[in-house]
């Protein structure tokens, strides 16, 4: 019995929800400009519609079928009896010709959730003027194009391209071709070497990829000198994409690249930390690969290969850092890796990380693959560990000595540079260097002058044999140990 009064009410209750709704009801749904000048600039129509529900109106999402057309719409509710609009703004330039174009509108309406509004017309093109033909301006010189784009090159030939300069002056424009540096593998002529006011003149390239011996993309510029009082030096930019040409013969017992991985994704780290990885590539195929290039994004730092020739059945890795600097939010980088696999001659990698402020990171140093936690004293050739602690986002390791380690090359030091003889000859950033014995090996320090007073060193270990291991936060450092000592320990003339 009372299961049935249930469904009674509810049945009685039905025909009052389904009339309490939102109805939309639109003066028209499509709109024709007719013809319509592109110089006109946009075309704007206004599309009407009316609340003739119960309940308040509102519409979720409004979108064009293209860019070229933006749409406006009412953003409040519209109460029951009241009117709203959606508006469509029609962009003519550079779009002669005709269209028919669409505007989707989604809404809580219970007659209809999703509408579709649609605009056409004609528009006649204007007429087109020096700007349009020549859109690159340079002085009082104008350009088809100042970038001189070559597409794909095959690596064993050569591809050819043009552009035409326009004399928008009163003075004759004479170019200086000797003064005009061109990159070695592009070749550069003109049909003549001064132009006319209100004259053009042409310029053919030739790109000769046997000459750069490089792959993948190419990006360059040079400068075209001319006598223009204006703006003498044109600036001018090349580009293409360099890919192997093979033959059939390559494609029959080809090499078959395989990676262990294709994106790498980090999780959540700090800004100004380092992460890396590794990615292993081998040779599934049946001759040798040859791994071309390796080229990173910005950002982000690719080793060379271990090994750049596999044999069938060879493997071999590449290690990526990422560093993540002030950067904040989702980051995401590529490694280009070229080769010589037919069926696969460039392949992507991706590497990923979640860059946030105030991340606690890991404490902890390792030294020849031996972990130091702080409060440890651990015994590495003659470095003793004698706190670790955590300074300004920074880890630093307090040595013998009164030295300190800390993580990151701040100062980048490759090139090692003369001992100073006094420490007032050298201002703050100069180089310093001297040799010690590791292990009764040759190592390296590359001194960086630091401190108000320059009376701190910043230093870098570097092992000439390459077999020092040195770890810090997890990660193989190599040559990127930095050590802070003070001019004391470099016997220099106070």
């Amino acid at each position: 019995m009372t299961k049935t009064i249930r469904i009674f009410l509810v049945l009685l209750g039905l025909p009052f929800m389904i009339f309490a709704q939102a109805k939309i009801e639109f003066e028209k749904t499509s709109h024709d400009f007719g013809t319509i000048k592109e110089e006109q600039g946009k075309a704007a129509v206004t599309f009407k519609f009316k609340n003739t529900g119960t309940e308040p109106l509102k519409l979720s999402n409004v979108r064009a079928s293209c860019g070229c057309t933006t749409p406006e719409w009412s953003k409040e509710e519209v109460k029951p009896g009241e009117s709203g609009f959606v508006k469509a703004v029609y962009n003519t330039a550079n779009r002669p010709g005709k269209f028919n174009k669409s505007v989707t509108v989604q809404s809580n309406a219970n007659n209809a959730g999703t509408m579709i509004l649609r605009i056409n017309g004609q528009v006649t093109p204007r007429q087109k003027t020096i700007k349009d033909w020549y859109p690159s301006e340079s002085g009082t010189m104008r350009m088809r194009s100042s970038y001189i784009s070559f597409g794909d090159v095959m690596h064993d030939g050569k591809d050819t391209a043009s552009t035409v300069l326009y004399n928008t002056g009163d003075k004759a424009i004479t170019l200086d071709l000797q003064a005009t540096k061109v990159p070695n593998y592009v070749q550069m002529k003109a049909n003549k070497t001064t132009v006319q006011p209100k004259d053009t003149l042409r310029l053919d390239f030739t790109f000769d990829a046997t000459i750069l011996n490089d792959w993948g993309y190419k990006f360059t510029n040079f400068n075209l000198v001319t006598n223009d009082s204006k703006e003498p030096n044109k600036r001018m930019n090349i580009s293409a994409r360099i890919k192997e040409n093979f033959k059939e013969a390559d494609k029959t017992n080809a090499p078959t690249v395989k990676f262990d991985k294709l994106t790498h994704n980090f999780g959540t780290i700090a800004q100004n930390d380092r992460v890396s990885t590794t990615f292993a590539i081998s040779n599934d195929g049946k001759s040798p690969l040859i791994i071309r290039k390796t080229k990173a994004s910005c950002g982000c730092t690719a080793t060379k290969p271990k090994k750049t020739t596999l044999q069938p059945g060879e493997s071999t890795s590449i290690d990526v850092t990422f560093s993540s600097g002030n950067r904040e939010g989702t980051q995401k980088k590529s490694i280009t890796v070229i080769c010589n696999d037919p069926a696969r001659p460039e392949t992507r990698l991706y590497i990923e990380a979640n860059v946030q402020k105030n991340v606690e990171r890991e404490e902890k140093l390792e030294l020849e693959g031996t972990e130091i936690k702080a409060g440890e004293k651990v015994t590495t050739v003659d470095i003793k560990a004698e706190e670790i602690k955590k300074t300004e986002e920074k880890i630093k390791v307090d040595l013998t000595r009164k030295t300190a380690v800390s993580e990151g090359t701040k100062n980048n030091l490759e090139q090692p540079a003369e001992k100073p003889k006094n420490k007032s000859d050298y201002q703050i950033g100069s180089r310093v260097h001297k040799k010690l014995d590791y292990k009764g090996k040759p190592v390296t320090i590359t001194g960086f002058v630091e401190g108000q007073n320059g009376d701190k060193i910043q230093i870098r270990i570097v092992d000439t044999e390459g077999k020092k291991k040195l770890k810090m936060d997890g990660m193989q450092l190599k040559e990127n140990l930095v050590i802070w000592d003070t001019f004391s320990n470099w016997d220099i003339k106070k």
